[in-house]
């Protein structure tokens, strides 16, 4: 009867050991796949600063913080990309990888001209403009909450990413940079 008891003891100790070892190993597969996405997101931040070129011309004029050019810098955004991240044209890395092909989502710039309207511009994959112009209001806000100051990209992507164990999931990656805030320009004007 002894024999039996300590056998089931065992047998439970076991089960509880190997319960708590899968969850480790899920842990360990989740915490890869968010140092996946958290470098992925530095270079997605990178790649926006890099596009984010303004009209210098405008800004010495009247001020106004405008992208020269957001097809270019779609462009320019991609390119970066592809080499920060060693991926090929198709946006897909190259080797063997933990992320899977990249799908940029929306790449929207936002312009301030004369500190009374912001210009949005989508652009899409296949260098498509669309282009909206509204009031600034209070606290104008890019889709991911950031407040408009200035030129702002906004950038979402997309791509699975494999962890430890094989475990796949198709992350967003979100991520919004200011070039240059409104303020800061009619702050230095007043010099």
């Amino acid at each position: 009867m002894k024999s039996k008891k300590g056998s089931i003891e065992y047998v439970g100790a076991l089960m509880l050991v190997c319960f708590a070892g899968l969850i480790m190993f899920y842990l360990i597969s989740v915490k890869q796949v968010k140092l996946y996405q958290i470098k992925i997101k530095d270079s997605v931040d990178t790649s926006a600063l890099s596009a984010a070129i303004i009209d210098t011309d405008r800004l010495i004029g009247d001020g106004s913080v405008v992208i020269e050019n957001p097809v270019r810098s779609r462009d320019i955004f991609e390119r970066t990309l592809r080499y920060s991240l060693n991926l090929d044209d198709n946006l897909s890395p190259r080797g063997s990888g933990q992320f899977g092909q990249i799908k940029i989502h929306d790449f929207i710039v936002y312009s301030l001209t004369d500190g009374s309207r912001i210009v949005r511009y989508d652009i899409g994959e296949d260098g498509g403009l669309t282009e909206t112009s509204y009031d600034y209001n209070e606290n104008p806000r890019t889709p991911d909450g950031k407040i408009i100051e200035g030129a702002t990209i906004y950038v979402d992507i997309g791509m699975n990413v494999t962890g430890f164990l094989g475990v796949t999931r198709y992350e967003h990656v979100r991520t919004s940079v200011d070039v240059i805030k409104d303020s800061e320009v009619r702050k230095d004007d007043d010099i």
